[in-house]
């Protein structure tokens, strides 16, 4: 809910400061949907059988920051990631709210994306 509410506040502020020419405003185009893949834990970190019925949450950081967040455990996150290098882990948190360490981490460049690509070329 506070993540609602904030990220409201930012579009607000990033309105405010584009409609007075304070900064420029960034095409939506740019970001990319950015596919990551995982296996869900099987052990916690004591070494203990971990369910999958016992992933409550599964959470997705890159460059140390909260970028996506989804109940249970299904195997991957898209997120919507502008232009820049990554630097991203995931951590499950269990039913009773305890967070596991970081998975392994891995690093992704974004590339903007190139708005009105040509349609596709056909051969007759």
């Amino acid at each position: 809910m506070i993540k609602k509410i904030w990220a409201k506040i930012k579009k607000w502020w990033k309105g405010l400061l584009v409609t007075l020419g304070i900064v420029a405003a960034v095409p939506i185009a740019l970001s990319q949907i950015v596919n990551f893949n995982y296996t869900p834990a099987t052990t916690r970190i004591d070494g203990s059988p971990l369910a999958l019925a016992d992933i409550a949450e599964t959470r997705l950081y890159c460059n140390n920051q909260l970028v996506s967040s989804e109940p249970g455990a299904d195997g991957n996150f898209n997120p919507d990631l502008m232009p820049g290098n990554y630097t991203c882990y995931a951590t499950h948190v269990d039913t009773s709210g305890q967070e596991s360490d970081p998975s392994n981490e891995v690093t992704k460049l974004v590339l903007p994306a190139r708005p009105n690509p040509p349609s596709n070329v056909t051969v007759e």
